[in-house]
């Protein structure tokens, strides 16, 4: 019961932090907890379960707003994948860029065959071009995602990786958040901000094309690391300190008040 009651005091405090003027409308992920919820008009409508970061990728925590949802999106990998995961395949292998969709790009966006590189003259620090996987079932994005422009370019999105949604620690993804039924949760916001029903959905995903559609008004997202929530009965659950943060925070709560802290 003393952990459990100290849990708590952890939890209310995250919760101080955030829980600000946030409206009757948002999206909220419980890093901890593995679960989107999205709230409309006040109520909560719907729940989902979510793969988040690994624990050397950990998902940060910030509140943003979901200004543009996009269908048959396109993928520009981060340098830091580039570098430290694909390089050694492609240099081993140059067909592996065409037959995983992706493509080489130069400074100025044009595309590179990379058959015709030299690959030994390169290291995966040196190696000077982007790669962009195109739309399509291979695309590490899925078939939508969801964009609210943040620092550290995370997003929700769609994953070909469907098996990882039934494992009970969900920490696979390299910051964003993957979501199990992502065209319910599109379709749930623009039924809400548009009238859509899925059928209009189903239709642009059907085209193969890159689709933009803006979020009006827009809907404020909350990214939460809660290792104890409420539930809208009244209850609470408990969810293991996936990232061992808890500990940190406890001793910060627990420690003598210094107010030469406030000057800083």
């Amino acid at each position: 019961p003393e952990d459990r009651i100290q849990q708590l005091r952890i939890n209310l405090e995250r919760a101080r932090w955030v829980l600000r003027d946030v409206g009757n409308e948002l999206v909220l992920v419980n890093i901890a907890g593995f679960y989107l919820s999205l709230v409309l008009d006040g109520k909560p409508v719907w729940k989902t379960r979510v793969v988040v970061g690994k624990t050397y990728h950990k998902t940060p925590v910030f509140t943003e707003t979901m200004k543009t949802i996009v269908f048959n999106p396109d993928w520009s990998l981060p340098r830091s994948i580039v570098r430290g995961e694909k390089f050694a395949k492609m240099s081993r292998n140059p067909g592996y860029v065409a037959a995983n969709d992706y493509e080489l790009r130069d400074g100025s966006g044009n595309r590179v065959n990379p058959h015709a590189i030299n690959w030994a003259s390169y290291t995966a620090n040196t190696f000077p071009f982007s790669m962009v996987q195109k739309p399509g079932s291979k695309n590490a994005l899925g078939i939508v995602k969801f964009l609210f422009p943040n620092k550290y370019s995370v997003y929700l999105h769609d994953t070909p990786s469907r098996q990882l949604f039934d494992k009970a620690g969900r920490t696979f993804s390299h910051g964003c958040i993957r979501v199990e039924d992502p065209l319910k949760l599109a379709q749930l916001i623009l039924a809400n901000r548009k009238g859509w029903d899925r059928a209009k959905i189903d239709a642009l995903v059907a085209t193969g094309k890159t689709h933009y559609v803006k979020v009006e008004p827009e809907l404020p997202v909350l990214l939460l690391y809660w290792t104890v929530d409420p539930t809208f009965d009244g209850g609470a659950h408990f969810y293991p300190d996936i990232y061992s943060r808890d500990a940190r925070l406890l001793k910060a709560l627990d420690a003598p008040f210094n107010p030469k802290r406030l000057q800083k």
